[in-house]
């Protein structure tokens, strides 16, 4: 999926982007593949949630905001946390077809 620009800066439309990617995961194939599912959701969605607080703090007036860093955090913690181990629903159905 390839966002489109919004209402907003370069850098929010890049930040939304990658907490989009962190839990835009591809569904499970059964409910065999379910749990695996759920453990890397639940990852990706955590350092989602870290990297938005951390956006989202009450920062010191005289301290910038770096959005390029936070992005950066995110995607790196995304690659150490990748959603496969699992057999997807696209998988499923295009081995069938």
């Amino acid at each position: 999926m390839t966002a489109s620009p919004g209402p907003f800066s370069p850098a929010v439309g890049e930040l939304l982007a990658v907490v989009l990617e962190a839990i835009d995961i591809p569904f499970p194939a059964t409910v065999g593949d379910g749990e695996r599912y759920r453990e890397a959701l639940v990852e990706r969605a955590m350092h989602a949630r870290i990297t938005l607080e951390r956006v989202l703090a009450v920062h010191d007036p005289g301290l910038p905001l770096d959005l390029g860093f936070e992005v950066g955090y995110l995607r790196r913690k995304l690659a150490e946390t990748p959603a496969d181990g699992y057999m997807t629903w696209q998988a499923a159905v295009a081995s069938v077809g």
